[in-house]
């Protein structure tokens, strides 16, 4: 099979790895500005932009496996954010969807990050989905 100096593996594998979190990237900004998904779970707590969100940070992390890839400045105010989040949630008997909505918007975040840092080229892709999710 022939492969390529850009990635580790076959060339499939990598355009698979390149194409997935782009096609995640816009069906979560595009659900989340026109809420074209519907709210009902496929399985457990699993809806169809969180099934993106996850299959997205897996061709990620093949694409790109450095530690270092999802850092950022704001790591730290997440965290923050977050444990707040979990203890007023469960301290104050609050219902856990408004969490798992926040979860989704963090790894939301750090999947535009992770596609960010490992595929450099993709500030056009961005960038459009962004403006299309704020225009809708």
């Amino acid at each position: 099979m022939r492969t390529t100096s850009v990635g580790s593996g076959p060339a499939v594998v990598v355009a698979v790895a390149q194409a997935v979190p782009v096609a995640a990237m816009a069906v979560v900004l595009l659900d989340s500005a026109t809420d074209f998904f519907p709210d009902d779970q496929l399985t457990g707590v699993v809806t169809p932009p969180r099934l993106a969100i996850l299959a997205a940070l897996a061709a990620v992390l093949i694409r790109a496996p450095r530690p270092g890839t999802f850092r950022t400045r704001l790591d730290l105010p997440i965290g923050l954010l977050l444990l707040a989040a979990f203890g007023t949630t469960y301290a104050g008997g609050h219902p856990s969807a408004l969490l798992r909505g926040l979860l989704t918007a963090v790894a939301g975040y750090y999947l535009i990050v992770g596609l960010r840092r490992s595929q450099p080229e993709s500030w056009r892709a961005v960038a459009l989905l962004a403006l299309v999710s704020v225009s809708a």
